[in-house]
């Protein structure tokens, strides 16, 4: 059975480029803002979520999103990649301190993603 994973990211094109990164190996959904990522994670149990950080809503960014669904019983303990455009330095500490297991930077490497995603599903 292939891994299933969660992308939470708002911007569509670049969805869609992780979606087409994802086709081979993987099944996933598709979630567009925090709410909607809850939504699927209150539901399903995920593998992994891919997340982006600023999803366009200053009421829910993408540490948020990860903070409640560690609440949720079928994905408390999913792991989880940063995927942003947040790359100043002291950024990738700040995410992994918040509770992230990775950290990327856009424009994503599909090489790296795919080893880093299979690395922490094992």
């Amino acid at each position: 059975m292939m891994p299933r994973v969660l992308i939470v990211e708002d911007d569509r094109i670049n969805s869609l480029v992780l979606q087409k990164f994802l086709q081979a190996g993987f099944t996933y959904d598709a979630a567009y803002s925090g709410h909607q990522a809850l939504e699927y994670l209150g539901r399903k149990k995920y593998d992994l979520v891919l997340m982006d950080i600023n999803l366009g809503d200053p009421a829910m960014d993408g540490v948020q999103v990860l903070k409640e669904y560690q609440k949720l019983a079928p994905n408390q303990k999913t792991p989880s990649i940063a995927v942003t455009a947040y790359a100043m330095v002291g950024d990738r500490e700040r995410l992994l301190d918040q509770g992230f297991h990775d950290y990327l930077t856009k424009p994503v490497d599909r090489e790296l993603l795919l080893d880093r995603m299979n690395r922490l599903i094992g």
